[in-house]
């Protein structure tokens, strides 16, 4: 009974500044980096973030609590476990390694520490996760997007007809680097000129590779549906952007014909 109160105890220290424990002199305070996540400013110190070997590390506890994710500690084994829903995932302080809901790996740059008696993850450790993140060092702020979210956020600037906010916010910067915005604008015309009225996102798939990430997205409009492929660089920029009216359902084939 006495070491499950203490292992409790602990846990609280944790994941709430306070027990002074695993500093890391080599660290350096970031500037003031803001951080985002699913478009929303999440409050913390200019303290709370800062910079280990280039990597922009954040505190678990107020990450985990902005993306719906419950946090917990086991001070026995070294382990965190992060869960929402019917998702359930865990890793251990000091390695690289997640495992997503109990079977799955996925590994991630940097490890997590502790700081100040307060656990740390780096950036990077989001994506394992599935999510999409950038950091843009010249604003100082690391961004955090669910995929649906991403998917959503673009296609409503796409309806709203928005496309050059589109290209300020999502779309990879530098020649050639990211799809044209007028085809990008001529594209959704000619869906939503054939779909009619845009009534928001059906269903949202992602797949990782070495290369980013690959947002597969159904859109759902008031005479059918449509098709948006996302390609993310490393860096959570847009790289590739298709749009394709999705085959018309045999529901509607004989209205449609």
């Amino acid at each position: 009974m006495k070491k499950t109160i203490s292992a409790m105890i602990l846990s609280i220290l944790i994941f709430a500044a306070g027990a002074g424990m695993g500093i890391i002199p080599q660290a350096s305070a970031a500037k003031a980096t803001s951080v985002i996540v699913n478009g929303q400013a999440v409050t913390l110190a200019a303290s709370d973030v800062y910079k280990a070997g280039g990597t922009v590390m954040l505190p678990l506890r107020e990450l985990a609590e902005a993306l719906k994710y419950k946090a917990a500690y086991t001070a026995a084994t070294g382990s965190v476990q992060l869960s929402r829903v019917q998702e359930k995932h865990e890793f251990k302080v000091g390695t690289q390694e997640i495992v997503l809901n109990g079977k799955d790996k996925a590994s991630f740059k940097g490890s997590a520490e502790f700081r100040q008696g307060r656990l740390y993850v780096p950036l990077p450790f989001f994506e394992a996760l599935g999510l999409i993140t950038s950091y843009d060092p010249q604003a100082e702020q690391a961004a955090i997007y669910s995929p649906d979210v991403l998917a959503a956020a673009v296609t409503g600037l796409l309806a709203a007809g928005n496309v050059q906010d589109l290209g300020k916010r999502y779309i990879s910067a530098g020649p050639g680097a990211g799809p044209s915005l007028t085809q990008i604008q001529q594209s959704w015309e000619k869906v939503a000129g054939q779909a009619g009225n845009y009534f928001g996102v059906k269903a949202v798939s992602s797949t990782r590779n070495e290369g980013g990430t690959v947002i597969n997205s159904v859109l759902s409009f008031a005479n059918g549906e449509a098709t948006l492929l996302l390609k993310l660089d490393s860096s959570g920029s847009v790289t590739g952007l298709e749009l394709q009216a999705a085959p018309v359902s045999a529901a509607g084939a004989s209205s449609s014909r």
